[in-house]
């Protein structure tokens, strides 16, 4: 496996961050479940509205009772989003019994009940509005749902000669409404954002020319583009983008770096999990929030050291994800147990 690396050149492997936590955190689960228990607490009630939010969404029954009051506050306030936030942990807290209904456009709270429900009928309705993001959105459900959906308007803009990234985006969203030899055009417009969303869509298409796009694009001196590519090569799900991801690990860049690793656990390949568990203890906060989700799909004995650590990061929201992948190994050691 590629370790990852520190700023000062210096490398980090799961044995390292295995030993660290050792260090702080000597008495083990017990101690894990106190300290995720108190960034909780302690995030429902932060300045930040970002870091509330996420609180919120992580706060279980097992925060219970401390939080109570903290959830009550957060749920008469007049930030909407906060409200919303609120009412749904006070449901999954067994708290209140409905959760909250979305203040949303009609046809955008529609979307909401009708992808909920499963509601076929509605979603074909939906998909026919003017609303690009109401259409795409309920045609990416019926296609979630292993129905074929009605093509979006918003596709038919593929075939412009500058296609807004919207529509390109929405082909990957909707993919088998999206014709292929529009997308393939597109892979060499000027715009990399352009480029790389078409490799995407045709990615998830399984259309052979994803594979030599996504390819050719690692190589592209912009790091969005190269990142792009990466989601690409996941998107294919097939065992040949496992060597070009590899390679992708010794980019000069960070975030394409981690985005290597992701994608390389994604197609079941733990070549770069020493940068995922580096990288949620060493990188800068946007990597390491992101390194934190993905510990909780890791294996428990590599992914419980570095969780550990993350718990006391400086950070409010590095260690919130933190919380929430603990808890996400745990739920899946209680259902092995079962």
């Amino acid at each position: 496996m590629v370790p990852a690396r520190f700023a000062n050149g210096a490398s980090v492997n799961a044995a390292t961050i295995a030993l660290l936590a050792m260090l702080v955190a000597p008495d083990g689960a017990r101690d894990d479940a106190v300290r995720a228990r108190d960034v909780v607490k302690r995030g429902l009630v932060h300045w930040d509205d970002d870091v509330k939010r996420r609180a919120l969404r992580v706060v279980g029954p097992e925060d219970l009772p401390d939080v109570v009051d903290s959830l009550k506050r957060a749920r008469a306030s007049k930030d909407s989003r906060l409200a919303r936030c609120a009412a749904d942990a006070l449901v999954r807290c067994g708290l209140e019994n409905a959760p909250a209904e979305p203040e949303l456009p009609p046809e955008e709270a529609a979307l909401v009940r009708a992808r909920a429900a499963r509601d076929v009928l509605t979603l074909r309705r939906l998909a026919a509005s003017d609303d690009d993001t109401v259409s795409v959105g309920a045609a990416a459900a019926l296609h979630s749902f292993g129905e074929t959906p009605p093509r979006p308007r918003l596709l038919d803009r593929l075939r412009d000669p500058d296609p807004p990234p919207r529509a390109v985006q929405a082909a990957r969203l909707v993919p088998f409404a999206a014709d292929a030899p529009d997308l393939r055009r597109l892979l060499g417009h000027r715009d990399w954002f352009v480029r790389a969303q078409a490799a995407r869509a045709l990615a998830v298409q399984h259309d052979s020319a994803a594979f030599d796009a996504a390819n050719r694009f690692l190589s592209d001196e912009e790091a969005g583009a190269r990142s792009e590519a990466i989601e690409a090569l996941a998107d294919l799900g097939d065992s040949k983008a496992i060597e070009p991801l590899r390679a992708a690990l010794l980019d000069k860049q960070m975030e394409v770096r981690l985005g290597a690793a992701l994608a390389l656990h994604r197609l079941g390949d733990e070549s770069g999990t020493d940068t995922i568990v580096g990288f949620a203890v060493n990188a800068s906060e946007p990597l390491r929030i992101q390194a934190c989700i993905a510990l909780g799909s890791l294996d428990r004995d590599i992914a419980f050291p570095a969780i550990r650590t993350a718990l006391r990061d400086p950070n409010p929201l590095v260690a919130l994800e933190a919380v929430a992948s603990l808890r996400k190994v745990r739920q899946s050691d209680a259902a092995r147990e079962r």
